[in-house]
């Protein structure tokens, strides 16, 4: 509908992540109308859309896989790097990952300033490597204020939130595309089991992916009953 009310003969499109699973639906619906499509870090279509098991979507594309590796090379970087170019480097990538896994345990057992384990395991955007070193420089904060020292400038300071919001942006915006597109647990109890199986292969990163969907169990209507599952073009499943 877009594309005719723009008088386009052919859909040219830019998909970035979610929006990859867009494109790559809308080329195999309508192959006939794409032009020149690219589809930057890509969504795996088969496993957003096929159930396995009690798993929900994010662990059926290892996405906490994903990030735990991703984290493993912000830490090994940042080991090979000065402190001036990476404030949480301890030298090395062996003691920087050290270090790493010294906060989560310090942070774990004894918040700091209103900082949880979940908070320093997101404190990282790993998607966005431009803000790696304030990433970094936020880890120190955390390091030398969970140390007690009486020198330590504190947990960094949570974002301020924007004074206007042209857009409004709530949760159950994203909620309404996961529970919508993608077929998720309906049943409790399964993400507690999804987050001890995350966790074992991956961590705090395990936990973050696999309570993200939660909501979805107890999501209104038919769930994920009119996704889009096929056919797909070879090549669109992962």
């Amino acid at each position: 509908l877009l594309r005719a009310a723009a008088g386009d003969p052919v859909l040219n499109y830019l998909g970035l992540s979610y929006g990859t699973g867009l494109g790559a639906m809308y080329a195999n619906l309508f192959p006939r109308n794409v032009g020149r499509m690219v589809l930057d870090a890509n969504l795996n279509p088969a496993a957003w859309t096929t159930p396995d098991g009690n798993l929900t979507d994010f662990l059926r594309q290892d996405s906490d896989e994903a990030n735990a590796a991703d984290m493993t090379a912000f830490l090994n970087l940042c080991g090979q790097a000065s402190t001036a170019a990476c404030a949480f480097s301890a030298g090395t990538p062996a003691a920087t990952r050290t270090k790493w896994n010294t906060l989560l345990r310090r942070v774990r057992e004894h918040p700091v300033s209103g900082y949880t384990y979940a908070d320093v395991i997101a404190s990282v955007p790993l998607d966005t490597v431009s803000d790696w070193q304030q990433g970094a420089q936020a880890l120190q904060q955390l390091w030398v204020a969970s140390a007690g020292s009486t020198s330590a400038p504190g947990a960094p300071a949570p974002e301020a939130a924007a004074s206007t919001s042209p857009v409004y942006t709530g949760q159950e915006q994203a909620y309404a595309v996961l529970c919508s597109d993608s077929p998720n647990p309906r049943d409790l109890n399964a993400y507690a089991a999804d987050a001890k199986l995350a966790y074992a292969r991956s961590a705090g990163f395990g936990l973050e992916w696999a309570w993200t969907e939660e909501p979805c169990a107890q999501w209104p209507g038919n769930g994920a009953a009119d996704r889009y599952t096929g056919p797909r073009f070879a090549g669109s499943t992962g």
